[in-house]
């Protein structure tokens, strides 16, 4: 078990203090309104309002609950690219599911089954209509969030490893996402992310610094037609990792 100094602990309590101060206020200001809204909804449009409510929540709690000791930097490598499509993050940490909140566009997540499970987060997860990767057979994910891109003009966007690595090196890449992308013909965007390996750490203690977002030029459809999703998955990987690599050979 790691050691950490008093400073640590009081910081990580802000931190954590902050969070679910911006979350209730959220909750009952600029989340009432997307509830109102919602109420009179039913069905897809109620999901996408929930999809935006979410979206412009995480936003909130990356401005709010690490001033001034946490900074985000957000760079689009391609901002001309804006077709909905698939987004591979690489997964460092458990702050990951809010940085997707930076992603141009609508946006829905898929995730394991865990975050369903848990009171608040797990509500809105229902909400918005996330999907839950391993509580789902695969024709009815493939026709829901092919259904997201295609139609709804929302992205997808998941972590491959599935876990977090808690460093820069990446683990195993899952296919899931990428045969997806196959079969609805979406351009694939890689994004890296990069300086929150300890915001928070793996025993979820917070640490001051920076996070950087670099989203990368996409891989379109007609450049892996004829691919299998091992070689997609493993082009879109070697990518990442080379971007990886450049950011941390940088000089201070």
């Amino acid at each position: 078990m790691a050691q950490y100094t008093l400073k640590q602990k009081l910081l990580s309590c802000l931190f954590y203090a902050r969070l679910v101060l911006v979350s209730f206020l959220y909750c009952f200001t600029v989340g009432l309104g997307f509830a109102a809204v919602a109420f009179f909804q039913t069905g897809k449009r109620r999901q996408i309002t929930w999809r935006w409510a979410i979206k412009y929540y995480g936003k909130t709690v990356l401005a709010l609950y690490g001033y001034p000791y946490i900074k985000i930097k957000y760079k689009d490598l391609a901002p001309e690219e804006k077709e909905p499509g698939v987004f591979i993050l690489n997964h460092r940490s458990g702050s990951d599911g809010f940085l997707v909140a930076f992603l141009p566009g609508g946006v829905i997540q898929v995730i394991n089954d865990w975050p369903f499970k848990l009171f608040f987060f797990g509500i809105f997860a229902r909400l918005g209509g996330y999907f839950n990767i391993k509580g789902m057979p695969w024709e009815r994910f493939l026709q829901e969030a092919g259904s997201c891109i295609a139609q709804d003009r929302f992205s997808v966007v998941g972590f491959p490893e599935g876990t977090r690595s808690g460093c820069s090196r990446m683990g195993k890449f899952h296919g899931a996402l990428f045969r997806l992308a196959q079969e609805v013909s979406c351009p694939v965007y890689p994004v890296v992310v990069m300086g929150n390996d300890k915001i928070p750490d793996l025993n979820f203690v917070m640490h001051s610094g920076t996070i950087e977002i670099f989203k990368l030029p996409s891989v379109k459809p007609e450049e892996f037609a004829g691919w299998s999703a091992y070689k997609l998955k493993n082009h879109v990987k070697d990518q990442m990792a080379a971007k990886i690599k450049e950011l941390d050979e940088r000089t201070p």
